[in-house]
């Protein structure tokens, strides 16, 4: 991946205070941050809306198969901000910094959440067409909506602080460091690969998940290199996990919001490995199509 004048203006406030160690101790610090305020906020969550009992909580946590359960993992990620933030403090950086220009991010936001909405949403219609018994409705129209006055937002702080931790503090301070794109693009990509490792999934399904946010992650590299700012890869992210969480869900593994469950499950290998190698595809595509639609 070569620099652009863009991507150079993105990263100019990484140079300010570039050295190593700081890097360091904003990823110690980074993750200590996330740990207490993650724990913090799910629990006071908890408390606050009395959804999970206590001695349940981890088991439904990590299928997040109800709203409640699903409210509580996006809480989380409010914790993940904060430890961006945290992080760039140790380079004396202001939180906006991490953001690239607000304007041209607004921008870019809505412009690749339109391009990738609009094909997502044209594969989803081909896929009832061609596919109608593939997915079952779980929430009837009215009840999914007003779940959605809260969940959307919930989903937009979680996307942000994704693209924040991964590609804006990780990915600035590694290339205001190094020249070499295997270091400031890979790496951050393959370690928010590494973040949707499941255990507890078939190996196969779970290194398929892995390798496909690894390449979502470099994929989003690619557009925040061409525009200067995470907008476009916010906007990507968004779309992304909008459709797979809250339109069409797999039952077990994070569907609480899902206005629609597929009719298979995580225990049906062969099935989760044709979907996923197909979002691997789909996603392939659509950055093909933005990227050129970016540059113009």
């Amino acid at each position: 991946m070569e620099r652009t004048e863009a991507f150079d203006d993105f990263i100019d406030p990484a140079y300010q205070k570039p050295e190593i160690w700081r890097l360091l101790q904003g990823l110690i610090t980074g993750a200590a941050v996330f740990g207490v305020l993650a724990m913090a906020l799910v629990g006071g969550a908890n408390a606050l809306i009395g959804g999970i009992p206590v001695e349940r909580l981890m088991i439904e946590l990590r299928t997040a198969a109800t709203p409640a359960a699903m409210f509580l993992i996006l809480v989380s990620f409010i914790a993940l901000l904060y430890a961006a933030f945290a992080a760039a403090a140790w380079h004396h950086r202001d939180p906006g910094t991490l953001f690239g220009d607000r304007i041209a991010l607004v921008f870019d936001f809505l412009r690749m959440a339109l391009i990738s909405g609009v094909f997502l949403v044209g594969v989803g219609a081909a896929m009832v067409i061609f596919l109608p018994n593939v997915a079952t409705r779980q929430y009837d129209i009215l009840p999914w909506l007003m779940m959605m006055t809260w969940a959307i937002p919930m989903l937009f702080i979680q996307i942000t602080a994704e693209e924040v931790a991964f590609r804006g503090y990780l990915l600035q301070q590694l290339a205001a460091r190094f020249s070499s794109p295997i270091i400031w693009a890979v790496i951050p990509s393959v370690l928010f690969g590494l973040m949707h490792f499941d255990p507890a999934s078939d190996t196969s399904i779970a290194v398929l998940t892995v390798i496909g946010a690894t390449m979502f992650g470099l994929l989003a590299t690619d557009l925040t290199r061409i525009t200067g700012n995470l907008g476009a890869a916010m906007g990507y992210h968004f779309v992304n996990n909008f459709l797979g969480l809250m339109i069409v869900g797999i039952p077990g593994r994070l569907s609480g919001l899902a206005l629609y469950l597929s009719d298979f499950g995580m225990e049906d290998v062969e099935a989760l490995r044709v979907m996923v190698a197909l979002d691997i595809s789909v996603m392939i595509v659509v950055w093909i199509v933005a990227r050129r639609l970016l540059q113009r």
